[in-house]
């Protein structure tokens, strides 16, 4: 069943495509599909910080609705994948109390402005920050409660070495939470023809039925409207959840 998601920021941008195309012409460069799909995979310099602060709009709902699905407790070890330039950790730390974040980053740049977005955050031991990638995570076994990430897993060239890293990062009985937008949304966007690798639902059911976690569900939920190549559309989202059984 498909679920409206709620509780929705107002400013979430309405035009991708001219998003996109007006942030590349602002910053001098040739606009490209290529450009804005290396950009999304990896942020970097200029045109990567101003991805990263229009992003966290652009992506609001999605991580909201991911939120609302792990139904964090108290005192929990979290550990997000794709960070991204960290300002979106404050809605993490509001859903409990005592809670410790560690944050991966496959973009430096992203690493950067997150260091000096953070700062308190981090000062305060309350967050980890770390740039590296997802196939080779510098943590210990058993470490983080739940492992989450929000539009990342396209950019997953080999799937299996990621999952068995977050296999082995969490705690037994931990959970990994996976937001992305679906095939069919995603194939609106000319971007995603590049470095994009997009799966039907069922096709990420069993990418996760092929690593060491257990496949717990997949819930559907739609986004609000947006237009794209001068047409509106209602983007569909997912969460994939998966579990370390123990």
């Amino acid at each position: 069943m498909v679920v409206p998601i709620t509780n929705l920021q107002n400013d979430i941008p309405k035009t991708m495509k001219k998003f996109f195309l007006n942030l590349i012409l602002k910053l001098g460069l040739q606009p490209g599909q290529k450009t804005v799909a290396r950009q999304l995979r990896q942020p970097s310099g200029k045109l990567g910080v101003a991805v990263g602060n229009k992003m966290n709009h652009g992506n609001a709902s999605l991580y909201d609705w991911v939120l609302e699905q792990m139904n964090i407790a108290d005192n929990s070890r979290l550990l997000e994948i794709g960070y991204g330039n960290g300002n979106l950790f404050t809605k993490v730390f509001a859903q409990a109390n005592n809670l410790h974040i560690t944050g991966l980053d496959f973009s430096e740049e992203m690493y950067k402005q997150a260091v000096k977005n953070c700062q308190l955050q981090v000062q305060q031991k309350q967050l980890d920050l770390h740039f590296g990638s997802s196939n080779a995570m510098p943590f210990a076994d058993n470490s983080f409660d739940a492992v989450y990430c929000c539009n990342v897993v396209y950019f997953w060239e080999n799937p299996q070495a990621h999952l068995a890293e977050v296999y082995r990062v969490l705690k037994p009985g931990g959970k990994f939470f996976a937001g992305i937008r679906t095939k069919q949304t995603m194939l609106l966007m000319p971007f995603t023809q590049y470095g994009f690798a997009l799966r039907e639902n069922h096709e990420w059911e069993e990418v996760i039925k092929q690593s060491p976690l257990t496949f717990v569900s997949l819930p559907v939920g739609l986004e609000p409207e947006m237009s794209f190549n001068a047409k509106q559309f209602t983007p569909e989202c997912a969460c994939i959840i998966a579990q370390k059984q123990g």
